[in-house]
């Protein structure tokens, strides 16, 4: 028989998917939209915005040829959300060849110091599927590092290998 004073919620709700980054946040960016161009690169990735509303959360945005694809992520927790990313730009996993979207993802970044921005996000639709990006601001210069993951290898015999090195584009702030 069920013991009527057992809550279930209050149960679950010690629980939580395990930060990547160590340390929480040192500064917050509040209510503040910031654009990049990017130098030309072989991903197509043509400029990246960033958008912070008052919690800090940020919703990044990813400007490449034919696509744009927002992505969201919450300041110190997960951000439940959703993209029309079907690709990781390390090809860390199978693709999504049905083209299935939206895809559903959970989503973190924290600024570990006033100029640098860590963000990572799992994607719920291929599990396994995660991707990690820094950014580092200095003045009107965007760096943006796409960190492979480590460990297995994804995906199908003859599939193009996952990158091993990070991968590094650089970009200028766009004036209004």
């Amino acid at each position: 028989e069920p013991d009527p004073s057992f809550d279930l919620n209050a149960a679950i709700a010690g629980y939580e998917i395990k930060r990547p980054f160590g340390a929480s946040t040192v500064s917050k960016v509040t209510m503040e939209t910031r654009r990049y161009e990017m130098a030309e690169n072989d991903l197509g990735v043509e400029s990246v915005l960033f958008r912070f509303d008052g919690a800090g959360d940020c919703t990044l945005t990813l400007v490449c040829k034919g696509a744009v694809h927002n992505i969201p992520f919450g300041l110190d927790h997960w951000k439940i959300g959703m993209t029309d990313r079907t690709l990781l730009f390390a090809r860390s996993a199978y693709p999504n060849p049905m083209d299935v979207t939206p895809v559903r993802t959970a989503g973190i970044c924290t600024w570990t110091a006033d100029d640098k921005l860590s963000a990572y996000f799992l994607s719920m639709f291929n599990p396994g599927s995660s991707e990690t990006f820094e950014f580092s601001f200095e003045g009107d210069e965007l760096k943006m590092e796409i960190v492979p993951p480590t460990g297995t290898r994804f995906g199908p015999p003859g599939m193009a290998a996952a990158k091993t090195e990070p991968i590094i584009l650089n970009g200028t702030k766009i004036k209004d």
